[in-house]
């Protein structure tokens, strides 16, 4: 596949009917002997004389004091909860139970189902009733809080799971470059922006870990057809009986128009520079701090020019700019657009006015706004032979959107501003969401609750996905974090 210097979008789009099948195989069915492996169960003790346990020797005793709370270990491919509740005593009537889940590792939980006992359950303190709710995850926690003003006591939780028979071809995950893209099929609307790769590799897993997954790549990322910037991933169940494809569609866009880190010894294309010095960071003799990305910098030399050349539609030119060496000299570096035959100078770096030294990067973010093709270029104007000032990290960009807009359970939600700094916020979602964010790794770096201003300030420059969930819809989307 070709190089390229843009951000990409990466739609999933599916043009078939997915369908899951549902059996009634077990997870767990547990009857309380004691706490199982992996939970915990707080506020509670086990009770052998509950007055008629279903199953099991013993029960939980939801007590009145303060809220019981039972957390399960994680499961995967978790189906249907159902469980077993004995109220006891007539000022049980509107005690409650809450299931919640968690598809992160306890680190949010979702409100899935509320039981409220009724008067007509503790009517007989001999009799249990049943109360059940879905679950429908490849990978969950789930965690129940009761309320009550006198004990009651739960017993036979069981979770079903997900049937994975022969002629199952369900795609369970979809990874792109490495980087987790999604965790179920249920909805296939996600997007997500990779930065500044020279391929775009696609990867998958079925529900069935006996169905087999082959994928066919894009064959031009970067073609006008669609077609050619399509990869197709096959699943073939386990008897293969049944075969399903995935269309997974490259789209890409043109937000970053540069992006030079300066990874290797030579410029790439649409470059040129005269004196070019680039060198790995630190080195001997040299006080500058490490590439910031990359593995070299650009040093500026006797007679340097460093071109960008005929960018069209560009708004803006960034950079970071550090000292080799603080020799107290006065060398400049002055920077210019050059739109046809007129020149504009847009900022001069010094030695002595530009706030630079060998302990960190400083940030530059100068506007550049021209549809023409223009050109950057950074001069040097020094005598000396030896590098005293250094930049990385040169990227121009178009103009900023203020929304990234995408659909949520019907609902639009937008996350903006995108690119961010240190503050994001996020419209269009009501009621109990959670909201993470995670590298293209697939690591988490950020994760809230019910919150529309979400601080990112510690997040590091680069691309992230924003998955906001709310009920059981989830939305992805990509993030620039600056």
């Amino acid at each position: 596949m070709k190089n390229f210097k843009t951000l990409f979008s990466l739609v999933i789009a599916c043009a078939l009917s997915i369908s899951m099948a549902y059996g009634q195989e077990d997870v767990f069915t547990e009857g309380f002997a004691g706490t199982p492996s992996g939970w915990s169960i707080e506020n509670s003790f086990f009770s052998s004389s509950s007055n008629g346990v279903y199953e099991g020797a013993k029960s939980v005793k939801l007590k009145n004091d303060a809220a019981t709370t039972i957390t399960t270990s994680v499961y995967n491919l978790a189906a249907q909860l159902s469980y077993y509740i004995l109220p006891k005593k007539d000022d049980n009537t509107g005690a409650t139970v809450l299931v919640q889940k968690s598809i992160d590792g306890g680190t949010t939980w979702i409100d899935v189902h509320t039981t409220t006992v009724t008067a007509e359950q503790v009517a007989d303190p001999s009799v249990w009733f049943k109360d059940s709710c879905d679950i429908d995850e490849a990978s969950v926690m789930i965690k129940i809080t009761s309320t009550s003003t006198s004990p009651m006591y739960l017993d036979d939780m069981r979770l079903t799971k997900t049937a994975v028979g022969a002629a199952n071809t369900d795609l369970d995950s979809i990874f792109i470059n490495d980087g987790y893209m999604m965790a179920t099929i249920g909805q296939m609307d996600y997007s997500v922006d990779l930065c500044y790769v020279p391929e775009v590799l696609v990867d998958a897993s079925a529900v069935s870990s006996s169905a087999t997954v082959s994928v066919v790549q894009a064959a031009d990322i970067f073609s006008t057809i669609a077609a050619d910037r399509t990869a197709v991933i096959t699943v073939k169940s386990e008897d293969a009986t049944a075969s399903t494809d995935y269309n997974i569609v490259l789209n890409i866009s043109t937000d970053t128009l540069v992006n030079e880190n300066f990874g290797s010894n030579t410029l790439v294309s649409n470059y040129n520079s005269t004196a070019q010095y680039l060198f790995t960071t630190p080195s001997g003799g040299n006080d500058l701090p490490a590439s910031t990305d990359g593995s070299n910098v650009f040093g500026f030399v006797k007679n340097s020019i460093l071109t960008f050349n005929a960018v069209e539609n560009a708004a803006k030119l960034s950079f970071k700019a550090a000292l080799r060496k603080d020799l107290g000299d006065n060398y400049e570096i002055k920077i210019f657009k050059y739109t046809g035959a007129d020149s504009t100078l847009l900022e001069t770096l010094s030695i002595t006015g530009s706030g630079l030294d060998t302990a960190q990067w400083k940030d530059f973010m100068l506007d550049i706004n021209e549809t023409e093709a223009t050109s950057i270029k950074f001069i040097n104007y020094q005598d000396s032979e030896d590098s005293r000032i250094c930049i990385d990290d040169v990227v121009i960009t178009r103009a900023e959107t203020s929304a990234s807009v995408a659909s949520l359970n019907g609902t639009k939600v937008s996350i903006y501003p995108n690119p961010a700094q240190n503050q994001l916020s996020i419209s269009g979602v009501e009621g109990q969401f959670a909201v993470n964010i995670y590298a293209l790794n697939g690591v988490q770096v950020l994760n809230a609750v019910n919150t529309t201003s979400i601080d990112i300030s510690a997040i590091s420059a680069g691309c992230y996905l924003v998955k906001v969930q709310a009920d059981n819809a989830t939305m992805v989307q990509r993030l620039i974090v600056k």
